[in-house]
């Protein structure tokens, strides 16, 4: 039914941007005054909430932008893990000196699922864990435009992982940080670390290469008894596992190309690899990530006004022991995505956003070596319904297919 309607939608509906007097209310561009708050709600726009871009007022959610400015002026080395904490409804816990857990309206653990995270309109979560290891993402934090959290479910625009919320970093277009800049920092714990950035651009291109490197000595470890152990039953206490604490190593690459192929269209190409070394917190204990925990990827966009098609893969692989028993534990899996999204409006009162996406995944994984793939599918369709000048209804479902689950359905009315 929502595939019907999709075609029917694609045919027959002028494509948004052709109706000037639409484009016009519609667009908000940030003036110089501006620019010094990142509060002036009237002046932001994003994309998240509902997969087009629109003013933040507009949106169908509870919606927090930390944008440009904010960033820069962090004394934050990791935005992500310190700069995401002051956001409402978000829970950041730093489990350990590699990685972080973060998760919007709920507590956080150390593997928190549902929580759907994004760079650039790619996914960046482990399809065979549900959780995102946020110490692989190829990125530089000096590349951030700005990060987009939304509060609350996005399952039928985005369908799987956004049950809890969706985190969406946004990078500066190629053409807004033409030059080059290098960055070396120093600190306690042997912390050492450098980045760096070059972009340019001519009349129809722009490009952007970034990486980094960063070092950092282990966390004191206790030893002894562990406090509040010791009784009758057990003299001494319990005792803190023998282990030794790892370094803290990562390192990554980053490349975009955009190419102007026609009036307000854009062809972008990326790719990137980062490198993990360190400890991990999980479920099944404690456990260190070796030299090959990596994340690579590749991505293709092409937008148009309010069009977009975004083709990526995925290489997320994990090196590593549990402390625990020494009990090995790897991973070697591939994610090879496609997805479309589009808005047309009908009239002067519909807004309609439409899409799908086709994913596959293949798994080699230690802990469940019968599970060799996964094929999913879905579709959804959104209708912005202007009641009036300062009331507007929107209302949406997604279908999904996955194999072994079979159909799923998400809904919602704003």
């Amino acid at each position: 039914f929502l595939a019907v309607l999709m075609v029917l939608a694609f045919g027959a509906i002028p494509a948004a941007g052709q109706d000037d007097e639409r484009a016009a209310a519609t667009d908000t561009t940030t003036n110089s005054a501006a620019v010094d708050s990142t509060w002036t709600v009237a002046e932001t726009m994003v994309v998240t909430a509902s997969r087009k871009e629109q003013a933040i007022e507009e949106v169908p959610a509870s919606v927090t932008v930390r944008g440009l400015r904010e960033i820069e002026l962090s004394p934050a080395d990791n935005y992500i893990a310190d700069g995401l904490r002051t956001v409402p409804g978000t829970n950041v816990a730093q489990t350990s000196a590699a990685d972080i857990s973060l998760s919007t309206r709920t507590a956080t653990n150390v593997i928190p699922q549902g929580q759907l995270a994004m760079v650039d309109h790619r996914t960046v979560y482990q399809d065979f864990n549900g959780f995102v290891l946020w110490g692989t993402i190829p990125f530089e934090m000096e590349d951030l435009d700005r990060i987009e959290v939304v509060r609350g479910p996005g399952s039928a625009v985005w369908g799987a992982n956004a049950m809890h919320g969706i985190v969406h970093l946004v990078s500066k277009d190629p053409r807004d940080m033409i030059g080059t800049r290098v960055k070396v920092t120093a600190g306690e714990l042997s912390t050492l670390g450098a980045n760096f950035s070059h972009a340019g651009a001519s009349r129809r291109a722009a490009y952007r290469v970034s990486g980094g490197y960063n070092f950092q000595g282990p966390f004191t470890k206790p030893t002894g008894a562990i406090p509040g152990t010791e009784g009758p039953l057990n003299p001494g206490g319990t005792l803190y596992p023998e282990y030794e604490n790892p370094d803290t190593r990562r390192y990554r690459i980053n490349a975009r190309v955009d190419v102007d192929v026609q009036e307000e269209s854009v062809l972008s190409f990326s790719g990137g690899y980062a490198g993990l070394e360190g400890m991990f917190m999980s479920p099944g204990g404690t456990a260190t990530m070796e030299n090959g925990t990596l994340q690579a990827f590749g991505k293709v966009d092409f937008s148009r006004r309010d069009m977009r098609v975004t083709a990526f893969m995925n290489h997320d692989a994990y090196d590593g022991m549990f402390i625990n028993g020494a009990i090995p534990a790897t991973t070697n899996d591939q994610t090879y995505n496609v997805d479309f999204t589009d808005t047309r409006y009908a009239g002067d009162r519909h807004a309609l956003t439409y899409g799908g996406n086709f994913r596959y995944n293949v798994f080699d994984n230690d802990l469940a070596p019968n599970g060799k793939d996964r094929t999913s599918y879905g579709a959804f369709l959104q209708d912005d319904i202007f009641l009036s000048d300062l009331l507007r209804l929107v209302g949406g479902a997604r279908w999904d297919y996955v194999d072994n689950m079979g159909d799923v359905i998400s809904h919602r009315v704003a």
